[in-house]
């Protein structure tokens, strides 16, 4: 009797050992950036666009409900690969000046905050999981269109 309750209790530390592995595994994987995301056109309720530079204290932020900001946005995103890392490995590499911070506010689903710089992306849930920090893998990350993207439609929708 000892020896088999001995066996069922190996057997259920490998088996739980698998599934954390696999749980690591399956968060560390390159993901598109887009999809990570979770948009959901049909929950979308506006965008608020963030430019930080670094020590500037003057932000010019735009806000809007319109569509095609959004689409526009996550279309460019979709091609990008990130990889899911921890604060310290985001910090080594996350030396950018330039940022951008995208609020994505929906009616149903989490809100998230999205920073996006050249090398690193942020993903924070307004309420949620807490901010989860990623690494551009096959960036870096085209800043240039993201300002002139963030300029386009600020001259639309700032006040």
């Amino acid at each position: 009797m000892k020896e088999k309750r001995s066996k069922s209790y190996i057997i259920g530390i490998v088996v739980i050992g698998l599934l954390l592995s696999f749980k690591s595994f399956y968060d560390h994987r390159e993901r598109n950036l887009a999809d990570e995301l979770k948009y959901d056109q049909k929950d979308y309720e506006s965008l608020t666009a963030i430019k930080t530079v670094l020590e500037e204290e003057d932000h010019n932020d735009w806000v809007t409900s319109d569509i095609e900001p959004m689409e526009e946005l996550i279309s460019f995103l979709s091609q990008y690969d990130v990889k899911k890392v921890n604060e310290t490995q985001f910090n080594e590499i996350a030396n950018d000046d330039l940022r951008f911070v995208f609020a994505i506010y929906n009616f149903r689903e989490k809100s998230k905050f999205v920073g996006v710089s050249e090398n690193t992306v942020t993903l924070d849930e307004v309420i949620g999981r807490g901010k989860i920090y990623f690494k551009v893998v096959n960036g870096p990350i085209d800043m240039e269109w993201i300002n002139s993207y963030y300029e386009k439609y600020g001259e639309l929708y700032r006040d």
